[in-house]
């Protein structure tokens, strides 16, 4: 039966794959996003290319399709062997039964286990203007016009739980992370950018990198960050929310996934204008309403559709190889990185604003031995050639600890603990006094 497949079914499936896989990167590539994103698939393109020449060998070549049957399936169970491994050693690293152990002998106190939906409806009986946070990543795909890099406003918005407790917090007027009032204040001595880290996942207020700033500087600090955003969407933010009287500009990178996650927005043609137009804006702070209708029906779809949504999202994450993906991406360094680097140091050049880059390690550097980190390396190699000052979070603060992982939560994979995101601020407050 086996031989039968191989002989007369599988050189022509080969075939259709190939045209398949090639079609679909077309369609992407030239119609979808009208050749923009060429430099990206093109190893998509090679891969289709060296898969229709093989189903051709196979097809002339009687004696080569046993090999080439062979060769590929040992390739598809190798690949798919590794992201299941990395699929189980991320679920390894996020043991919720050691969190519960660790909880409740560190605080006494037991482990929130509610699922993110339940912590919803039981919020919601008290209070209706509860929500869930909407990653503005989750829209890279779409083609809608107005494309939101926030949450929904004045709402209590909840985030995650990774130490024990829901991260939850009263959004503000632009449905950021922040006290309402600070948005009035005459001047803003510090503004935050970056993704979940300085989003505050996930801990609560006054324990996030924003929050401590703020009462150990006594300062004015706004955080314009969100959860699930790279590089791009960074810098749109920027753009559309950056106040006039901005003394300094925080920006932060995280080495986990900042590469992926830019890679995947210089495909959505809305995010690209901001960087190949000086003038172009779609002025979401005039647009909050139209905003938190846009995400009130996002959140509404995902609440009734939760369960089979999750489970069809982790299949296609696994059939797409997404956490092998993650870590190839990781590696390289798109040269928009760079271009967006130096488009954030002309504007805040032109806002009269100081600049400060922040780069924060990820989990995966303090628990594997011979991590690479040759991303840390070109970043910085980056900032010096543009001459930008830059804190090294796994330099001058993590790997001065015994133990790093002592700044994650309980040393699991994840985001930082209040600790971790203390000793952040307090390097922050160091850097700007000395710099007086």
């Amino acid at each position: 039966m086996l031989n039968v497949f191989i002989k007369k079914i599988f050189p022509y499936t080969l075939l259709f794959f190939s045209l398949l896989i090639l079609s679909y990167i077309f369609y992407r590539d030239q119609i979808l996003y009208n050749s923009n994103n060429f430099i990206y698939y093109k190893t998509y393109y090679f891969l289709g290319l060296a898969i229709l020449a093989l189903s051709f060998i196979s097809i002339l070549i009687e004696k080569s399709k046993k090999y080439i049957f062979i060769i590929l399936l040992t390739i598809t169970l190798t690949v798919y062997s590794f992201e299941t491994y990395l699929t189980i050693i991320k679920f390894e690293k996020t043991d919720l039964n050691l969190k519960i152990e660790e909880y409740k002998k560190s605080t006494g106190n037991d482990y929130d286990q509610r699922s993110i939906i339940k912590v919803y409806n039981d919020l919601v009986l008290e209070n209706t203007n509860v929500v869930i946070k909407i990653f503005p990543s989750l829209f890279l795909n779409s083609s809608n016009k107005l494309y939101p890099l926030s949450g929904i406003s004045n709402s209590k918005t909840i985030y995650d739980n990774e130490n024990g407790y829901y991260f939850i917090y009263q959004s503000d007027r632009y449905g950021f992370n922040n006290p309402d009032e600070e948005w009035d204040k005459k001047e803003i001595d510090y503004l935050l950018l970056g993704d979940s880290f300085v989003h505050g996942a996930s801990v609560n207020r006054p324990d996030d990198i924003s929050s401590v700033l703020r009462n150990i500087s006594k300062k004015n600090v706004l955080n314009i960050s969100y959860g699930g955003s790279g590089p791009l969407l960074q810098f749109a933010t920027l753009k559309e929310y950056i106040p006039s009287n901005t003394k300094n500009i925080i920006w932060f990178y995280y080495e986990g996934n900042d590469n992926y996650d830019l890679k995947n927005e210089l495909k959505n043609k809305t995010l690209i204008r901001y960087i190949r137009s000086n003038e172009f804006s779609q002025d979401l702070k005039f647009k909050q309403n139209q905003i938190d209708l846009k995400l009130k029906k996002h959140l509404s779809e995902f609440i009734n559709n939760n369960n089979q949504k999750t489970s069809v999202a982790e299949f296609r994450n696994f059939i797409k190889l997404n956490n092998l993906r993650k870590l190839l991406h990781k590696a390289s360094i798109p040269s928009e990185f760079r271009e967006i680097l130096i488009t954030v140091k002309k504007l805040s050049k032109s806002n009269n604003s100081g600049l400060l880059f922040v780069y924060l390690p990820e989990h995966s550097r303090y628990n594997f031995f011979n991590y690479n980190d040759n991303n840390r390396k070109e970043v910085i190699k980056i900032l010096k050639g543009l001459n930008i000052p830059f804190i090294d979070v796994h330099k001058e603060v993590f790997a001065k600890s015994k133990n790093a992982l002592e700044f994650f939560p309980f040393n699991m994979y994840g985001h930082y603990n209040k600790n971790g995101y203390e000793l952040i601020a307090k390097e922050i407050y160091k850097y700007f006094n000395k710099t007086k």
